[in-house]
């Protein structure tokens, strides 16, 4: 076995026993994978790095016959300065934890995916304000990474609830404008439930991703 370190991005933690955790992580060396850490040991303050989206680097022995590895040690390598703090951007958070958790499957190294997922969230942790349509901008602009860069012809033809030339209008603005200029969006309540579903349906018709349960909280923005 060799002992390696990778930089990671938390997806999804879950308990697994009394004493240990089941830890989902998106890394940079070796795509999505899974880990075994310990909640009871001399290391089980690092626990509480095992949120979503926190940015870490972990250390380990991969073992290629195991499917789980057993982390070492954890650090971590971009500390949140706003969103731990902030209930509305950790609602928003934890949208994009569960969809980068469903669409996040390959057990392989994708650098320019990594990347652009680390700096989008840097990015809306460091935005002050007009941050309500984060989530958003970053859907459009990970489904080019994924390989369905949405023209949004579906959204209009194959819908039950085609889009009006209004609705058409919000489509192209949130889909051509930069997520680094995602502050820039004006979109109301209303236009972001609206383009919110728009979205999750268009990931649907792509991916076997299922219902999101935590869009349902997104609701109230």
């Amino acid at each position: 076995m060799e002992k390696v370190s990778t930089k990671a991005i938390i997806l999804q933690v879950f308990d697994y026993s009394d004493s240990q955790l089941i830890v989902h992580a998106y890394t940079k060396e070796f795509g999505r994978m899974g880990f075994i850490a310990s909640k009871q040991s001399k290391k089980s303050k690092f626990k509480v790095l095992f949120q979503p989206l926190f940015m870490v680097e972990l250390s380990f022995y991969n073992n290629p016959k195991h499917e789980m590895q057993r982390i070492g040690n954890v650090q971590l390598w971009k500390p949140f300065v706003d969103i731990p703090f902030n209930h509305g951007k950790t609602f928003i958070n934890l949208f994009i934890s569960e969809l980068l958790s469903k669409t996040l499957k390959e057990n392989i190294a994708n650098l320019e995916l990594f990347y652009f997922c680390s700096q989008s969230i840097e990015l809306f942790d460091h935005t002050p304000t007009n941050w309500l349509n984060f989530h958003l901008s970053f859907m459009a602009h990970l489904s080019k990474y994924l390989g369905f860069f949405p023209t949004f012809g579906f959204t209009v033809s194959h819908s039950n609830n085609p889009a009006s030339k209004e609705q058409e209008k919000l489509l192209n603005n949130l889909t051509t404008r930069p997520l680094a200029h995602f502050a820039e969006l004006t979109f109301n309540k209303p236009e972001r439930q609206f383009l919110l579903n728009k979205m999750l349906e268009f990931y649907q018709h792509h991916l076997p991703i299922g219902e999101l349960q935590s869009h349902l909280v997104l609701q109230q923005f």
